[in-house]
């Protein structure tokens, strides 16, 4: 009677363990596999540490990220895996200085970093035997067995210690392996622009050192230029500071911290600052908030106001950071400094992460722009744009109707002053030739910025156009252009 009873309940639970138990079993196998594998959070001051393992082969790195900079990582022991390791500060780093502060403290947060990751890797026992007996079970299960005795719940119980078991074996293989080939002096090695990091993290700290020379010379160099435009000039020739309107236009500057420095002496001038400030696009290299507060917070205009205009290398996130920063982001605006009127329109990817040249979307801007600017009032003194692309149908229609017209514009890196009829297109060049991420690498690249002097007395004319130009090793050039017809 007991046997037949036993034989009912095989029959009646039977299908439940062929079908149901699998199905399970392969759930949590699933489940603990990714779990094994997500990112665990802990907080420290200052912030938050994430740790996450990766399959990798031949792997035994220490990842961490530098978001769109690359990463560093550090060979660190033989593992077929890989641990990332991502800090995150709390809140929003302000300034430059906040984010160096943080970087000094990180010695005073390792001990509670190293406590942080005891506790990931014993976390990670959880998953792991959760795998492990899951995995022996679904293996029980799915291999046939002569033994009637071992087949179904009692086939299951014992793939749950077989897999605990090698869980075990190999976990503890794989730690022992780790622990034996840890490299207390692993080599490093870095990704994407954080390449550059052993050469500019060295330069840079020599430019803002106050005793490294770097930034030190610039007062020289800006002095010496002056000079020199005084001497060619002439005081006969230049018409005097006090009658007119002085812009000073930069553009292209990329970041650079020699440029942003040497256009900050230009603003001031000789104890007479510019009247007003034209940044003609690209101040950054990727767009983000934290370079545009960068450059805000180590540009300084002595006062006049700055206009600007985002170019492809801007994005939302910097825009809306220099225009938090109080500059004057030009978006068909017109403004007037001093009887100067100036109109501006940002390249078509100001606003987007993208950075190559929109050839078709510059094309539709400059038919758009021309319109916008005809239907005006009055037309501008200065039109300020990226790409010279962007004003093509300006300046035709400038030359077409004899309007006096002057084009401000950058991109190209090439400085250069044309007129055609009433039009002036300026190029102002670059203001920090290839960026941050190429200080150094070559030192005869020239550093370019135009001073633009109008006369309001007669209607905004432009009556002169200065280009100053500088090198970082040690050259420097001006040119004194008369615009007077």
């Amino acid at each position: 009677m007991v046997a037949f009873l036993s034989a009912r309940r095989r029959a009646r639970w039977g299908p439940v363990v062929r079908v149901v138990l699998p199905i399970a079993l392969l759930v949590v196998v699933v489940v603990a596999s990714v779990s094994l594998l997500l990112s665990v959070s802990f907080r420290v001051p200052t912030g938050s540490v994430d740790f996450r393992l990766r399959p990798a082969w031949p792997g035994g790195r220490l990842v961490l990220p530098l978001g769109p900079a690359g990463a560093l990582s550090l060979r660190t022991f033989r593992a077929p895996l890989d641990v990332i390791v991502e800090y995150r500060v709390s809140g929003d780093v302000a300034s430059i200085a906040e984010a160096e502060d943080v970087v000094q403290g990180l010695g005073r947060i390792e001990q509670s970093a190293r406590a942080a990751f005891t506790r990931f890797l014993w976390g990670r026992l959880i998953p792991l035997a959760v795998l492990g007996a899951a995995g022996g079970a679904l293996v029980a299960l799915a291999v046939p067995r002569r033994r009637p005795r071992l087949r179904g719940w009692r086939g299951a119980a014992v793939g749950v210690v077989a897999g605990l078991i090698v869980t075990v074996v190999a976990g503890g293989t794989v730690a022992g392996v780790a622990l034996a080939t840890v490299d207390e002096t692993p080599a490093v090695q870095y990704s994407g622009l954080a390449r550059h990091v052993p050469r500019l993290l060295p330069l840079v700290r020599q430019l803002e050192s106050a005793d490294g020379g770097g930034m030190s010379r610039l007062q020289a160099y800006v002095d010496g230029l002056e000079t020199v435009a005084r001497q060619i000039a002439g005081r006969n020739a230049r018409p005097a500071r006090e009658i007119v309107t002085r812009l000073l236009v930069a553009s292209d500057i990329h970041m650079n911290a020699y440029g942003i420095r040497l256009a900050s002496r230009l603003a001031a001038g000789e104890g007479t600052p510019v009247d007003a400030v034209v940044l003609a696009g690209d101040m950054t290299n990727f767009g983000s908030r934290y370079e545009a507060r960068y450059f805000v917070e180590r540009f300084d205009p002595a006062g006049a106001p700055v206009f600007m205009v985002g170019g492809n290398h801007e994005d939302r996130a910097a825009m809306a950071a220099f225009a938090g920063a109080g500059y004057t982001v030009l978006a068909d605006d017109l403004v007037a400094v001093d009887g100067v009127r100036i109109y501006g329109r940002s390249d078509p990817l100001a606003d987007d992460p993208a950075v190559d040249s929109d050839v078709a979307a510059l094309a539709r801007q400059s038919a758009s722009l021309a319109a916008a600017v005809r239907a005006l009032p009055e037309p501008p003194d200065v039109l300020a744009v990226h790409d010279g692309r962007q004003a093509a149908d300006v300046a035709a229609w400038a030359v077409e109707d004899d309007v006096p017209l002057t084009v401000v514009y950058g991109n190209s890196h090439v400085p250069s002053i044309r007129r055609d009829g009433p039009v002036v297109l300026i190029d102002a060049g670059t203001g920090g030739a290839s960026g941050y991420e190429q200080i150094g690498a070559r030192r005869g690249d020239w550093y370019t910025f135009v001073l633009l002097d109008f006369a309001p007395a007669a209607d905004g004319a432009l009556v002169a156009v200065t280009t100053l130009a500088y090198s970082l090793d040690g050259r420097s050039r001006v040119e004194y252009l008369p615009m007077a017809e």
